[in-house]
């Protein structure tokens, strides 16, 4: 995972400042990209970067979904993440702050391990900040399905069609009610 923070990014607050969860994030982003950099030799710039209490929230449908509790947890989970991708970015980051909680709209790229596919689709992080350190972080995929695909995860899924609803009159009724 590692995130390419875009000179200018777009920045939205509805606070007075900008800087104590957005640095945070910021600091998180590159802590992460260096951990994935090196094979995961090095967990202590991630974790500084992590409140005690953190908690990662994905899509249970993927991999590396869930919820990951404590550093320990958010570590696995780090690990789970690289084991599905061998490269994930997240690019033409939009920040918009309020209070404790910033939300980030981003673009994700990513090859995924398995089937070597290339992949590229919409995110966005909602991360509370607590104390300068991210406190809970939910991610979210505009398309699990896509996302599983890329990841060579076969799912069955039953497609239900608004018509499947409809119940069917019998024929002379003029389509009315009865």
């Amino acid at each position: 995972m590692s995130c390419r923070i875009n000179e200018g990014a777009n920045v939205m607050s509805t606070s007075d400042h900008t800087s104590n969860g957005i640095e945070a994030l910021q600091r998180f982003y590159q802590a992460g990209s260096e951990y994935v950099q090196t094979g995961g030799k090095d967990f202590g710039p991630v974790a500084a970067t992590l409140h005690p209490q953190i908690v990662m929230i994905q899509a249970d449908s993927l991999p590396f979904g869930g919820q990951w509790h404590g550093r320990e947890g958010f570590e696995r989970w780090m690990q789970a993440f690289s084991e599905a991708w061998s490269s994930a970015s997240a690019t033409d980051l939009r920040f918009f702050e309020h209070d404790d909680t910033v939300v980030v709209v981003a673009q994700m790229e990513a090859t995924a391990r398995a089937s070597g596919q290339s992949f590229r689709a919409p995110i966005c992080h909602v991360v509370r900040i607590r104390d300068g350190l991210l406190m809970e972080f939910r991610m979210f995929y505009w398309d699990t399905v896509a996302t599983n695909h890329a990841l060579a995860r076969d799912q069955h899924f039953v497609k239900v069609m608004p018509r499947d609803f409809v119940r069917r009159r019998p024929s002379g009724t003029g389509g009315l009610p009865g």
